[in-house]
């Protein structure tokens, strides 16, 4: 799950269910059940096999005041291009953070954005003016406007690289680079599944909806191919889209993480609430009556105590 405090509370739900099936004899004598938050997970993967990257497991991550002070000296410091930049330091520094984080969240390099600004650059200098002109001419004022910031942005990228390489000297991470350095190992070294495999029988996701693409390929090579998993979320609740998560990642999920036998995972909607009355319920589902309008699987809610 995402925060400390879900995970304790759903380790002890968990649990204390558990414990309640064993005594009405429902269930064998519960086993150990590990809960975690996602960049916790991807930091203990990192620990025990960053090494097949060159990662020392006593790597020191840096929060995120420390990621600042560190970006802000490179700022202090920098005798780079920043033509174009006009924005004050501290924006500068946020802005080089948020750059940063989105490169780890989609495994992007800073080559990668660098190219894809500049290929979005070249192509619009030279299409028409207008949609009935046929020859380039300059671009409008918005345009001109949305240009000029791309271009401002590529500025930026140096300043990332330079943010990476100092993190590489001074043998320090960011949590975006956890998450990132174990989706590559995931990824890219087989025996790294195998093992999380063999220690987690059965997988369970938690608010799915808010996964980033590194999570997603750091689950998918861990866990996809028929391992038991199971994903849980609310594609209208997704709220880290700021932060490369996308609620594609849940509707994808049957694809993503299909059976042994190669077909689609299967889907179950959650309909009953254990929380509210009828009339709390019935209010939401008036509220939702336009998603499902606009075809998103909403589901109708009952109450359990209803």
């Amino acid at each position: 799950t995402f925060t400390r405090k879900a995970a304790a509370e759903l380790a002890e739900r968990i649990r204390s269910r558990l414990r309640a099936l064993h005594r009405c004899g429902l269930g064998p004598e519960p086993e150990p059940v590990t809960v975690a938050t996602y960049h916790s997970y991807a930091a203990s993967v990192l620990t025990d096999h960053g090494l097949r990257l060159g990662v020392e497991p006593g790597a020191r991550v840096l929060g995120e005041a420390g990621a600042w002070q560190l970006v802000d000296e490179l700022v202090e410091r920098w005798d780079g291009d920043m033509s174009g930049v006009e924005s004050s330091r501290r924006t500068v520094v946020d802005a080089v953070l948020a750059l940063a984080g989105e490169c780890a969240e989609h495994l992007v390099d800073c080559e990668d954005v660098d190219a894809a600004l500049a290929a979005v650059v070249e192509q619009a200098v030279v299409l028409p003016r207008k949609d009935t002109d046929r020859a380039p001419g300059a671009p409008m004022a918005k345009v001109r406007d949305i240009l000029e910031r791309l271009a401002a942005r590529r500025r930026l990228v140096p300043l990332v690289r330079a943010y990476v390489e100092r993190k590489r000297q001074a043998e320090v991470l960011d949590f975006g680079d956890q998450v990132a350095l174990a989706a590559r190992l995931a990824r890219d070294v087989p025996a790294v599944g195998a093992g999380e495999r063999e220690r987690y029988r059965v997988v369970l996701l938690d608010e799915y909806q808010d996964t980033s693409h590194a999570q997603l390929v750091l689950l998918r090579a861990l866990f996809g191919g028929g391992h038991p998993v199971t994903a849980v979320g609310d594609p209208c609740q997704s709220i880290y889209g700021w932060r490369g998560a996308s609620a594609g990642t849940l509707t994808a999920f049957r694809r993503e993480f299909r059976a042994r036998t190669g077909v689609d995972a299967g889907q179950s909607a959650l309909t009953t609430s254990f929380r509210n009355g009828e009339r709390i319920l019935g209010v939401a589902n008036r509220l939702a009556e336009p998603l499902r309008a606009e075809g998103l699987d909403v589901p109708v809610l009952t109450s359990f105590n209803g």
